[in-house]
């Protein structure tokens, strides 16, 4: 018989191994996280018992330091893709479910059939509208009666109470990246030549892309492609969405969104039509009924059209940024 310590020499490395959990159930040696070489997960995707990095929860300051000296957007991801639609809608369900409430919306392949698609290649408008493109600028031109037989009003704007409206439609040309900016009437883009990505932001976010120290109105002052983000911080703030834009597809940009298109490189043509779906504000609805009868043409957009230096001036009555994000819809 075996001495009784010689089997506590043999035995205990085993039972030690056993308790210590030293193999998984595939046979293969399991590695504690603080050894050397062990991978860390960020909190929100890591597996059941791995090591999280402390203080990894997002904060205002890792976005700014992730969109600093970058462009815009860099920040964070998209809050979502804008709705899609691979077909057209009716007039009342697109008016019901996204201009009335305020939300953008994608038609994919929507213009597919316009006349413009193929027609419109750069010898054709030169000739025809002496429209050519130059080089990285961006220009838009209003169409003539000749241009606006090659596209077709899409149909979900085919209904009595629009074709009241007074429509704008302008032919976009140019490879140069737009400002962060807004327009004052609804809008629909029709991308006719090149695709391209486009940001959206919601007016609520109009303080955060510091709408007030615009020297342009409507224009953010933020650049788009290096945010400095220790002269703007609030940028970091900024949730948006993102639309994917290829030929032949519409995008209706809501009034008053905040939006950035960024073409890809190559020749671009896009068409705008736009529309006024009401006054943007009651004092500019005060203002057009002061002008009845006046020799002054009422201005929808009165409001809107005022030079605002408010940066720095203790004695504004409103706030530009403010008003955008109070909108009431």
């Amino acid at each position: 018989m075996l001495p009784r310590y010689f089997l506590l020499v043999v035995l205990a490395p085993l039972l030690y191994l056993k308790v210590s959990g030293g193999e998984n159930n595939d046979g293969n040696t399991q590695s504690s996280p603080s050894e050397e070489g062990a991978e860390f997960c960020t909190k929100g995707d890591c597996p059941r018992g791995s090591a999280v990095v402390p203080g990894d929860e997002e904060t205002p300051e890792r976005r700014r330091g992730r969109g600093h000296g970058r462009p815009f957007g860099s920040h964070r991801e998209p809050a979502g893709a804008v709705t899609a639609l691979p077909y057209m809608i009716s007039p009342q369900d697109f008016h019901q479910h996204f201009v009335a409430k305020h939300r953008p919306l994608l038609f994919k392949g929507g213009a597919k059939h316009w006349p413009a698609l193929t027609l419109w290649d750069e010898e054709y408008l030169k000739q025809h509208f002496n429209t050519q493109q130059d080089g990285n600028q961006n220009k838009a031109k209003e169409l003539n009666p000749d241009m606006k037989k090659d596209v077709m009003l899409p149909t979900c704007l085919r209904c009595e109470e629009m074709f009241s409206q007074s429509f704008t439609t302008q032919l976009h040309t140019g490879t140069g990246e737009d400002r962060l900016h807004i327009d004052t009437q609804e809008n629909l883009l029709v991308v006719l030549r090149g695709p391209r990505t486009v940001l959206l932001v919601s007016p609520l976010h109009s303080n955060d892309v510091y709408a007030d120290e615009a020297e342009v109105l409507g224009v953010s002052p933020v650049d788009v492609n290096s945010v400095d983000m220790d002269k703007y911080p609030r940028v970091a703030d900024v949730q948006y969405q993102q639309a994917e834009l290829e030929e032949g597809d519409l995008l209706y940009v809501p009034q008053l969104w905040w939006r950035q298109v960024r073409p890809d490189p190559g020749r671009q043509q896009a068409v705008s039509i736009r529309w006024s779906s009401k006054p943007a504000s009651k004092q500019a609805q005060d203002t057009n009924k002061q002008a009845q009868g006046t020799k002054e043409q009422p201005q929808e957009q009165s409001l809107l059209s005022q030079e605002l230096k408010t940066a720095g001036n203790p004695d504004r009555k409103y706030s530009y940024g403010q008003w955008l994000a109070a909108y009431e819809l």
